[in-house]
């Protein structure tokens, strides 16, 4: 297994993982486009990052992140949000 920052050239797995995470969701039948995808996390203001996870050479999850700042601590940090992982790769330890 490899985890390693998203490529554009991922956006059509990342949009088909995307579609099996929403199912039973609301959001299930709303449009989503390959287009807004890449510009949230390719474009010049990207709202976040996502890591994808493969295994021979088929991406297997993905988890988008985000620094933020504690002003408690006076630190940056990472925040993981969306965290997927297909069906048939869960419970090999993947997350």
């Amino acid at each position: 297994m490899l985890v390693r920052d998203a490529r554009e050239a991922d956006l059509p797995a990342v949009a088909e993982m995307i579609d099996d995470f929403v199912k039973g969701h609301r959001a299930e039948h709303h449009p989503r486009s390959l287009e807004r995808l890449r510009a949230a996390y390719f474009g010049e203001t990207r709202v976040a990052n996502l890591l994808v996870a493969s295994r021979d050479e088929r991406l297997i999850g993905m988890v988008q992140w985000s620094l933020f700042y504690d002003q408690f601590w006076s630190v940056l940090g990472v925040r993981g949000e969306w965290l997927y992982v297909r069906p048939e790769a869960r419970g090999l330890g993947i997350a």
